[in-house]
């Protein structure tokens, strides 16, 4: 929640700064140095507001999913949930805490949780072929 919170403050006064630095934090330092990272960086880092759809967008998209991100709590409702489920998290993910990913992992039926070792907040960018592995494996043996 901190970290939404700074993130959602920061964004409001310097887009550019804020988003370098937060698309900075799915990654590791090792991460970092490979293409998936740094094809990501490149692609959705700040380049001043755009137009989609014929309207200019100026980030207000992503301040509003932080604010909603800060004052939602879904946890209550996840025993609930009774599906199959597939949870991949990342050991070193800067974002959100290995520990989330777990808790979710273990409060949800049928679920399934696999860590990364030493992969941040986004694997399937770091690691695509061993996502795409256990990704697989999951599906198959629904």
């Amino acid at each position: 929640r901190a970290l939404v919170k700074r993130t959602l403050m920061d964004m409001k006064k310097d887009p550019e700064k804020t988003l370098k630095r937060f698309y900075a934090l799915n990654f590791t330092g090792e991460e970092l140095k490979s293409g998936g990272a740094k094809k990501f960086m490149e692609r959705y880092g700040y380049h001043g507001p755009t137009a989609y759809n014929g309207t200019l967008f100026k980030y207000n998209e992503i301040t509003l999913a932080l604010e909603a991100l800060h004052k939602t709590d879904l946890r209550s409702g996840l025993s609930k949930l009774d599906m199959p489920c597939l949870v991949i998290h990342g050991s070193s993910d800067n974002v959100c805490p290995v520990e989330a990913g777990r808790f979710l992992a273990s409060h949800v039926k049928n679920a399934k949780f696999v860590e990364f070792d030493g992969a941040g907040h986004a694997p399937f960018i770091t690691s695509p072929d061993r996502f795409a592995s256990v990704l697989k494996a999951f599906v198959t043996n629904l």
